[in-house]
């Protein structure tokens, strides 16, 4: 598991460089940012469906990762879906040894959109199969306040801390309406 978390650390490191590069943002400016990162290593199981399961029966619904990034890691077993620009639905192919990186809120909101929260649902569809994946959260210092980068433009978002904003996203999501 410590190799694991070091692995998801140092990608997480990595994504966060990159999406600075392509933001021509000053490389440093996450730094002082992630050095107590609210990070989370999720396991995550999906059973097989039953065969006469509703199609629209999902593992995990439509949703965006309120961090600022997830690194997933798949098995062989296709599941994750995510919804494009034009509103349509693609299935994501497991790739052996490597991650997919959704963007998550708080990336959203530190880019001012520029890199947009994945949308994205999993099930597994198989019958015979269980679908296993890792879900590394990637996430900031609690008491970072999260505001636009992108000097010149209006903000689309409010800015929040990003502890206040995690738990209440989180307590709204586990609530029972």
């Amino acid at each position: 598991l410590r190799h694991i978390t070091k692995l998801c650390t140092t990608s997480a490191s990595t994504c966060f460089l990159s999406l600075l590069e392509a933001l021509a943002v000053l490389l440093t400016f996450f730094e002082p940012h992630i050095t107590h990162g609210m990070n989370s290593l999720n396991c995550i199981h999906y059973p097989p469906m039953a065969a006469n399961a509703p199609p629209r029966q999902l593992g995990i619904g439509e949703h965006t990762d309120f961090e600022c990034f997830t690194l997933l890691s798949q098995d062989e077993t296709k599941g994750l879906e995510i919804l494009t620009a034009d509103k349509q639905w693609i299935s994501v192919p497991p790739k052996p040894n490597h991650f997919v990186v959704n963007i998550g809120d708080m990336m959203a909101r530190w880019t001012n959109n520029h890199f947009r929260s994945t949308v994205h649902r999993a099930a597994n569809r198989e019958t015979d199969a269980h679908r296993y994946a890792m879900a590394y959260f990637c996430c900031c210092n609690y008491s970072t306040t999260i505001s636009s980068l992108m000097e010149g433009e209006p903000a689309k978002y409010k800015e929040v801390v990003a502890g206040e904003h995690l738990v209440a996203r989180v307590s709204a999501a586990n609530t029972v309406q």
